[in-house]
């Protein structure tokens, strides 16, 4: 296999200590609680003049942001909702500059994980980030370019994603 290229992998992560494979909504909730996370609320897109604001779609990506509770993100995504999306969290910088690998929601389930999996071999991490959400339809993130390598372990649901070469750009 040739490094740094990239490749799917079915199946969980086998590092020893590997826990996600076995989070719940129940479970974060539990070991999270009242820490406060940063979520997108989805916003209308596409209503046309005279259209009522519940027959548009709903977009996230438009920098709506707000922090609650996790216990209140839990709740929401238990009743169905699927307009709050989880996203990227703040990672706070020490006095000299530094970024930290992850923010506060990790440190709390750091321990489920191991920091530097096996599979990345020699590689660094520069952050942990979790992502959370519930939809029906097909959502997109647009295109965007990541400064990093990117190891995605998919716990729930489906992801697709579509990978250009720098070649394209």
């Amino acid at each position: 296999m040739n490094s740094r290229c990239p490749v799917l992998i079915r199946g969980l992560l086998d590092d020893q200590g590997f826990k996600a494979g076995d989070w719940t909504l129940d479970y974060l909730e539990r070991k999270v609680g009242k820490i406060g996370v940063k979520v997108e609320e989805a916003q209308p897109t596409g209503l046309k003049g005279g259209e009522p604001e519940s027959s548009a779609r709903r977009s996230f990506g438009r920098g709506i942001e707000l922090e609650i509770p996790f216990q209140e993100l839990a709740s929401a995504i238990r009743t169905g909702s699927r307009n709050i999306y989880m996203s990227t969290q703040t990672i706070p910088v020490d006095d000299e500059g530094r970024p930290a690998i992850f923010g506060q929601l990790m440190e709390v389930l750091i321990g489920d994980i191991p920091i530097r999996p096996r599979l990345v071999g020699p590689l660094i991490p520069a952050n942990i980030n979790m992502w959370i959400g519930r939809s029906d339809a097909q959502t997109c993130s647009g295109l965007h370019h990541d400064y990093h390598d990117n190891l995605y372990c998919l716990l729930r649901g489906t992801k697709r994603f579509l990978l250009v070469s720098p070649e394209y750009a």
